[in-house]
């Protein structure tokens, strides 16, 4: 019985040394992440072809914004990413969009994308088409996702339903770029 506790103690003393010792040597020489919004409106995913593995898959690739002659920010780049849907309500563009789910084309965009800026910001009635195979959809960004990640969107129920035919999947995987 002894023997057992020893040997127990022993490995669960080398599994515990272990993980501290790869933590150590894995994030030894890891920088600080930069999280202000100037660094992350940089990155978009852009798709990928790889013919030794098969067909073209997104991977990460730095993008940029710019200015259009009205100072509102345009993309050209295509971005790859989740998209879920919302109840509608007061959006943070100003306007109000309650009790039309299903009839408003509302797309919210992440916050780390547009920023603090609410009102008048120069995102607010961009258009967006989201693409899934080969249907694409069109919507208006009416508001901010505080929950999405840089590239990943947040859509009206009217919209995801054009999109994936019905709410059952919940989340899934589009592309998007904003409109010229």
């Amino acid at each position: 019985m002894h023997f057992i506790l020893l040997l127990y103690s022993i490995t669960a003393f080398l599994i515990i040394n272990t993980k501290q010792d790869c933590r150590k040597l894995c994030c030894q020489n890891q920088t600080p992440l930069d999280t202000s919004s100037a660094a992350l409106k940089t990155w978009t995913l852009e798709p990928s072809s790889n013919a030794q593995h098969g067909p073209a898959i997104p991977s990460a690739t730095e993008g940029t914004f710019t200015e259009d002659e009205e100072g509102a920010p345009r993309s050209s780049d295509h971005h790859y990413g989740d998209l879920t849907f919302f109840e509608l309500g007061l959006g943070a563009c100003g306007k109000d969009y309650s009790g039309q789910d299903e009839t408003a084309t509302v797309v919210a965009l992440s916050h780390l994308l547009m920023g603090e800026l609410s009102n008048n910001n120069p995102f607010c009635g961009k258009g967006v088409i989201i693409k899934v195979g080969g249907r694409e959809v069109k919507a208006v960004v009416q508001d901010k996702c505080q929950a999405c990640g840089i590239n990943d969107i947040d859509v009206s129920q009217k919209v995801f339903r054009e999109v994936f035919g019905s709410l059952a999947l919940g989340r899934g995987k589009v592309e998007w770029w904003l409109e010229d």
